[in-house]
Protein backbone atom coordinates (compact mmCIF):
# COMPACT_ATOMS: atom_id res chain seq x y z
CA UNK A 1 0.00 0.00 0.00
CA UNK A 2 1.49 3.29 -1.45
CA UNK A 3 -0.21 5.57 0.73
CA UNK A 4 1.80 8.91 -0.56
CA UNK A 5 4.48 9.65 -2.21
CA UNK A 6 6.19 13.27 -2.94
CA UNK A 7 7.84 15.29 -5.91
CA UNK A 8 10.92 17.44 -6.44
CA UNK A 9 11.58 20.32 -8.79
CA UNK A 10 12.98 17.05 -10.81
CA UNK A 11 11.91 13.94 -9.37
CA UNK A 12 9.40 11.58 -8.39
CA UNK A 13 9.72 9.64 -4.74
CA UNK A 14 7.87 6.80 -4.16
CA UNK A 15 7.73 4.74 -0.58
CA UNK A 16 7.38 0.97 -0.90
CA UNK A 17 6.97 -0.39 2.94
CA UNK A 18 5.53 -3.17 3.80
CA UNK A 19 1.77 -3.05 4.33
CA UNK A 20 0.22 -5.61 1.74
CA UNK A 21 -2.49 -6.23 0.47
CA UNK A 22 -4.02 -9.46 2.52
CA UNK A 23 -5.72 -12.37 -0.03
CA UNK A 24 -7.25 -14.38 2.86
CA UNK A 25 -8.38 -11.89 4.42
CA UNK A 26 -10.46 -10.35 1.89
CA UNK A 27 -11.69 -13.73 1.30
CA UNK A 28 -12.90 -14.41 4.77
CA UNK A 29 -14.85 -10.44 4.26
CA UNK A 30 -12.30 -8.49 5.93
CA UNK A 31 -13.61 -4.74 5.65
CA UNK A 32 -9.66 -3.61 5.62
CA UNK A 33 -7.69 -6.42 4.08
CA UNK A 34 -4.06 -5.42 4.70
CA UNK A 35 -1.28 -6.46 7.09
CA UNK A 36 1.72 -6.04 7.92
CA UNK A 37 4.73 -7.83 6.40
CA UNK A 38 8.16 -6.87 7.24
CA UNK A 39 9.73 -9.55 5.84
CA UNK A 40 9.23 -7.40 2.53
CA UNK A 41 11.17 -4.82 3.56
CA UNK A 42 11.39 -1.20 2.53
CA UNK A 43 13.11 0.76 0.10
CA UNK A 44 12.31 4.58 -1.38
CA UNK A 45 12.48 4.82 -4.97
CA UNK A 46 13.46 7.87 -7.10
CA UNK A 47 12.38 8.74 -10.90
CA UNK A 48 12.79 11.36 -13.11
CA UNK A 49 9.50 13.58 -13.11
CA UNK A 50 8.61 12.66 -16.28
CA UNK A 51 10.63 9.42 -16.37
CA UNK A 52 9.07 5.65 -16.87
CA UNK A 53 9.24 2.50 -14.45
CA UNK A 54 12.29 1.44 -15.91
CA UNK A 55 14.00 4.78 -14.81
CA UNK A 56 13.25 4.32 -11.12
CA UNK A 57 16.00 3.98 -8.60
CA UNK A 58 15.63 2.09 -5.61
CA UNK A 59 17.11 2.51 -1.99
CA UNK A 60 16.79 0.33 0.60
CA UNK A 61 15.75 1.83 4.27
CA UNK A 62 15.14 -0.30 7.54
CA UNK A 63 11.87 -1.60 7.90
CA UNK A 64 9.01 1.42 8.75
CA UNK A 65 6.03 2.78 7.38
CA UNK A 66 5.05 6.55 6.40
CA UNK A 67 1.60 7.36 5.71
CA UNK A 68 2.45 10.94 5.23
CA UNK A 69 4.93 13.75 3.66
CA UNK A 70 5.72 17.41 4.55
CA UNK A 71 7.77 17.68 1.04
CA UNK A 72 10.77 16.33 -0.74
CA UNK A 73 13.42 18.61 -1.90
CA UNK A 74 17.14 18.93 -3.31
CA UNK A 75 19.93 19.57 -0.94
CA UNK A 76 20.78 23.24 -2.00
CA UNK A 77 24.21 22.38 -1.62
CA UNK A 78 24.15 19.07 -3.81
CA UNK A 79 21.38 18.55 -6.31
CA UNK A 80 22.39 15.01 -6.35
CA UNK A 81 20.91 14.51 -2.86
CA UNK A 82 17.37 14.61 -2.06
CA UNK A 83 15.54 15.17 1.77
CA UNK A 84 12.19 13.48 2.31
CA UNK A 85 10.65 14.76 5.22
CA UNK A 86 7.68 12.44 6.76
CA UNK A 87 6.06 10.84 9.49
CA UNK A 88 7.81 7.25 10.04
CA UNK A 89 6.27 4.60 12.13
CA UNK A 90 8.35 1.79 13.25
CA UNK A 91 5.70 -0.66 12.60
CA UNK A 92 2.06 -0.05 11.90
CA UNK A 93 -1.13 -2.61 11.89
CA UNK A 94 1.58 -5.06 13.73
CA UNK A 95 -1.76 -6.85 15.17
CA UNK A 96 -4.10 -5.93 12.63
CA UNK A 97 -5.85 -2.75 11.44
CA UNK A 98 -7.19 -1.74 14.55
CA UNK A 99 -4.13 -1.51 16.61
CA UNK A 100 -3.04 2.88 16.06
CA UNK A 101 -0.51 1.77 18.79
CA UNK A 102 2.81 3.05 17.04
CA UNK A 103 3.77 6.32 17.67
CA UNK A 104 4.67 8.54 14.07
CA UNK A 105 7.89 10.29 14.46
CA UNK A 106 9.14 13.44 12.22
CA UNK A 107 11.67 12.49 10.26
CA UNK A 108 14.05 13.40 7.44
CA UNK A 109 15.14 10.36 4.96
CA UNK A 110 18.02 11.90 3.28
CA UNK A 111 18.47 9.80 -0.34
CA UNK A 112 22.00 10.34 -1.81
CA UNK A 113 21.46 9.36 -5.20
CA UNK A 114 25.25 9.18 -5.89
CA UNK A 115 26.32 6.91 -3.37
CA UNK A 116 23.07 4.64 -3.29
CA UNK A 117 22.77 5.05 0.21
CA UNK A 118 19.94 6.46 2.83
CA UNK A 119 20.35 8.09 5.79
CA UNK A 120 17.79 9.36 8.53
CA UNK A 121 17.55 12.04 10.96
CA UNK A 122 14.74 13.23 13.63
CA UNK A 123 13.49 16.15 12.75
CA UNK A 124 11.89 16.73 16.47
CA UNK A 125 10.36 14.93 19.26
CA UNK A 126 6.72 15.88 19.03
CA UNK A 127 4.38 13.01 17.75
CA UNK A 128 1.95 14.56 15.08
CA UNK A 129 0.37 13.41 12.18
CA UNK A 130 -1.02 14.97 8.91
CA UNK A 131 1.83 17.05 8.14
CA UNK A 132 1.62 20.16 5.84
CA UNK A 133 3.76 23.05 4.15
CA UNK A 134 3.07 26.32 2.08
CA UNK A 135 2.12 24.59 -0.89
CA UNK A 136 4.16 27.76 -2.52
CA UNK A 137 7.28 25.58 -1.38
CA UNK A 138 6.24 22.12 -2.42
CA UNK A 139 9.17 20.58 -4.13
CA UNK A 140 11.74 23.16 -3.10
CA UNK A 141 13.91 23.92 0.17
CA UNK A 142 11.44 25.24 3.01
CA UNK A 143 11.58 26.30 6.61
CA UNK A 144 8.15 25.69 8.37
CA UNK A 145 5.71 22.58 8.52
CA UNK A 146 2.36 22.52 10.59
CA UNK A 147 0.54 19.53 11.69
CA UNK A 148 -1.66 18.08 14.59
CA UNK A 149 -0.90 16.58 17.50
CA UNK A 150 -2.72 15.53 20.74
CA UNK A 151 -2.90 14.98 24.32
CA UNK A 152 -0.81 12.08 25.96
CA UNK A 153 0.62 10.85 22.15
CA UNK A 154 3.08 8.95 24.39
CA UNK A 155 0.56 6.73 25.18
CA UNK A 156 -1.68 6.00 22.50
CA UNK A 157 -4.20 3.12 22.78
CA UNK A 158 -4.00 0.31 20.75
CA UNK A 159 -7.96 0.79 19.78
CA UNK A 160 -8.13 3.79 19.24
CA UNK A 161 -5.98 7.46 18.36
CA UNK A 162 -5.27 10.14 20.39
CA UNK A 163 -7.32 13.18 20.77
CA UNK A 164 -5.68 15.43 18.57
CA UNK A 165 -6.11 19.08 20.47
CA UNK A 166 -2.70 21.13 18.83
CA UNK A 167 -1.78 22.41 15.92
CA UNK A 168 1.68 22.80 15.47
CA UNK A 169 3.96 24.12 13.30
CA UNK A 170 7.59 23.49 13.03
CA UNK A 171 10.39 25.73 12.07
CA UNK A 172 12.83 23.19 10.36
CA UNK A 173 15.69 26.39 10.72
CA UNK A 174 15.72 26.34 14.75
CA UNK A 175 14.45 22.63 15.51
CA UNK A 176 11.69 24.46 17.07
CA UNK A 177 7.97 23.63 17.71
CA UNK A 178 5.03 25.86 18.62
CA UNK A 179 1.95 24.64 19.54
CA UNK A 180 -1.51 26.35 19.55
CA UNK A 181 -3.86 23.92 21.87
CA UNK A 182 -7.75 24.01 21.71
CA UNK A 183 -9.38 23.50 24.83
CA UNK A 184 -11.20 20.54 26.79
CA UNK A 185 -13.49 18.43 25.24
CA UNK A 186 -12.63 19.74 21.64
CA UNK A 187 -10.82 18.06 18.67
CA UNK A 188 -8.97 18.90 15.64
CA UNK A 189 -8.90 17.79 12.16
CA UNK A 190 -5.88 18.18 9.64
CA UNK A 191 -4.49 22.16 9.55
CA UNK A 192 -4.23 23.38 6.07
CA UNK A 193 -1.73 26.54 5.53
CA UNK A 194 -3.75 29.46 3.06
CA UNK A 195 -1.14 31.71 1.81
CA UNK A 196 -1.80 35.91 1.91
CA UNK A 197 -1.54 37.02 -1.23
CA UNK A 198 0.93 40.08 -0.19
CA UNK A 199 2.75 37.48 1.79
CA UNK A 200 6.31 38.65 1.52
CA UNK A 201 7.65 35.83 4.47
CA UNK A 202 7.20 32.01 4.03
CA UNK A 203 4.38 31.49 6.99
CA UNK A 204 2.58 34.69 5.65
CA UNK A 205 -1.08 33.43 5.87
CA UNK A 206 -3.54 31.30 7.95
CA UNK A 207 -3.65 27.32 9.73
CA UNK A 208 -7.74 26.59 9.08
CA UNK A 209 -8.72 23.32 10.92
CA UNK A 210 -12.52 21.82 11.58
CA UNK A 211 -13.17 21.69 15.38
CA UNK A 212 -15.65 19.59 16.41
CA UNK A 213 -17.06 20.42 20.32
CA UNK A 214 -18.47 17.63 22.40
CA UNK A 215 -20.00 20.15 24.45
CA UNK A 216 -22.93 21.33 21.62
CA UNK A 217 -22.25 18.08 19.75
CA UNK A 218 -21.22 20.89 16.79
CA UNK A 219 -17.78 22.17 14.70
CA UNK A 220 -16.21 25.37 14.56
CA UNK A 221 -13.83 27.00 11.57
CA UNK A 222 -10.33 27.47 13.36
CA UNK A 223 -8.33 30.60 11.86
CA UNK A 224 -5.04 30.54 13.40
CA UNK A 225 -2.32 33.31 12.03
CA UNK A 226 0.30 30.90 10.71
CA UNK A 227 3.15 33.36 11.53
CA UNK A 228 2.25 34.02 15.21
CA UNK A 229 0.51 31.12 16.02
CA UNK A 230 -2.28 32.58 17.47
CA UNK A 231 -6.03 31.99 17.13
CA UNK A 232 -7.84 35.15 15.26
CA UNK A 233 -11.15 33.75 14.46
CA UNK A 234 -13.67 30.96 15.11
CA UNK A 235 -16.84 30.31 12.55
CA UNK A 236 -19.40 28.33 14.65
CA UNK A 237 -21.31 25.81 12.14
CA UNK A 238 -24.94 25.05 12.38
CA UNK A 239 -23.85 20.97 12.93
CA UNK A 240 -20.92 19.15 13.26
CA UNK A 241 -19.10 17.72 10.24
CA UNK A 242 -17.87 14.57 10.32
CA UNK A 243 -13.90 14.06 10.70
CA UNK A 244 -11.96 13.79 7.52
CA UNK A 245 -8.92 15.22 6.11
CA UNK A 246 -6.67 15.80 3.14
CA UNK A 247 -8.17 19.03 1.53
CA UNK A 248 -6.62 22.43 -0.03
CA UNK A 249 -7.71 25.85 -0.93
CA UNK A 250 -7.25 26.61 -4.62
CA UNK A 251 -7.59 30.05 -5.74
CA UNK A 252 -10.38 30.71 -8.56
CA UNK A 253 -8.19 32.01 -11.71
Amino acid sequence: MMHDFQLTETHAVFMDMPIVFDLEAAINGSAFPFKWAPENGARIGVMPRYGTADEVVWFNVDTCFVFHTWNAFHDPMNAAIIHLDAIRYPTMWANGPGDFGQQGTPTRFTIDTQKGQVTTSVLGAEIVEFPRINPARQGLSYRYGYSIGGDGMSQIGADSPPAMRNVVKHDRETGNATLLTVAEGQRLDETIFVADENAKNEDDGWLLSYVFDHADNRSQLLVADASTMKEVARVKLPKRVPHGFHGEFVRDK
